[in-house]
């Protein structure tokens, strides 16, 4: 009544807890023998090589402590050998499980952060930024909850139900105000290389009844240089729908000017980062300088995120910067928010 798996392609604990998800779901099915209905529990320990251990012998013998451990907990259950893996897979199953109650249940929220013409301070859009606050575990961050539901397969969902509200809201606002309006949404880099999010934005974008151009992707080098082939591909494809593109976070990463030529981004994002920095380094306020540069050589739009102080706003509209967004404009705020901000700012730029 013992048996060992092995999983030699599995790449990190998570995989091995998906297995042994799917294992204590089967087995917990009912069996029909002779008209009878029989259950059986199932106890599962997991070792993870090289960390519980290097030889067969020492996986298996940590393996099975694990086993016992699930025993005690009342079976049917799985846990790690490490104890720092337990704790952190409670919790992430806990958040996921929650996290998915949330989108069933609508409770999920997105919140606008404006962004505007440096030069005229008119509102020409707003980042979407998807926001979640739990009965129980209160404000959770979405560097948390976001690369859990990354590793549990919720992302996709999710960015669904971004992408259509985000739409709706839009195409809601353009009509009500009469203005010139973009819908930025950050794209998950799962996602991205995912095959459905053409046919998604698509659905996304007949439903609201939104015009393309005012939908703008944000995607991050990341998601970009996993498969640099397929993600020009992407980019070209969603050019043809009318979308407009950004390339987020610009100069945390690679950043290299081979691909940014290549790619048909429209507009790219300083990181916070530079910004930040202006005042204090000489060098990173070089580095800006530079990048607004090329980027208008490029044919590209510069909108510089992370705008906290009246003298950042100064700094960039002598580098000639296009947009701004961050604290010093608005913080990110409800739908019936940024309309009343919409109200005001159109008041003050009349």
């Amino acid at each position: 009544d013992e048996f060992i798996i092995l999983l030699p392609r599995t790449r990190s604990a998570v995989d091995a807890q998906k297995v042994a998800s799917r294992i204590l779901k089967s087995i917990a099915e009912p069996f029909i023998v002779r008209s009878q209905e029989l259950h059986v529990s199932t106890s599962i320990g997991i070792a993870m090589y090289p960390d519980d251990g290097i030889t067969a012998g020492e996986l298996l013998k940590h393996a099975d402590i694990a086993m016992y451990h699930a025993k005690k907990l009342g079976r049917n259950n799985y846990q790690y050998y490490s104890k720092k893996l337990n704790e952190e897979s409670a919790e992430k199953l806990k958040i996921e499980n929650k996290l998915r109650h949330a989108l069933e249940n609508n409770a999920l929220e997105l919140y606008y952060q404006p962004q505007v013409n440096l030069v005229t301070g008119q509102v020409l859009g707003a980042e979407a930024l998807l926001r979640w606050e739990d009965p129980e575990l209160g404000k959770v961050s979405p560097s948390v909850f976001v690369p859990i539901a990354e590793e549990y397969g919720l992302i996709i969902e999710i960015s669904e139900w971004v992408i259509n509200e985000a739409c709706r809201q839009a195409q809601q606002w353009i009509t009500a105000f009469s203005m010139p309006f973009t819908m930025s949404i950050n794209i998950s880099a799962v996602h991205f290389n995912a095959n459905n999010l053409e046919s998604m934005i698509a659905h996304a974008l007949k439903s609201s009844r939104l015009a393309p151009g005012h939908l703008e992707l944000e995607l991050t080098e990341t998601s970009i240089l996993r498969d640099l082939n397929k993600a020009t591909e992407t980019l070209h494809t969603f050019k043809c729908m009318g979308l407009q593109l950004a390339l987020d976070d610009f100069g945390t990463g690679y950043s290299s000017l081979r691909y940014l030529m290549k790619l048909p981004f429209d507009k790219l994002k300083i990181d916070q980062s530079f910004i930040l920095n202006l005042e204090k380094q000489t060098k990173g306020t070089a580095i800006v300088a530079a990048i607004i540069s090329i980027s208008h050589s490029l044919g590209m739009k510069v909108i510089a995120e992370g705008v906290e102080q009246e003298k950042h706003m100064q700094m960039l509209l002598q580098m000639r910067c296009d947009q701004v967004q961050g604290f010093y404009i608005s913080r990110p705020m409800t739908a019936a928010g940024f309309e009343a901000f919409i109200r005001h700012r159109a008041r003050q730029t009349a």
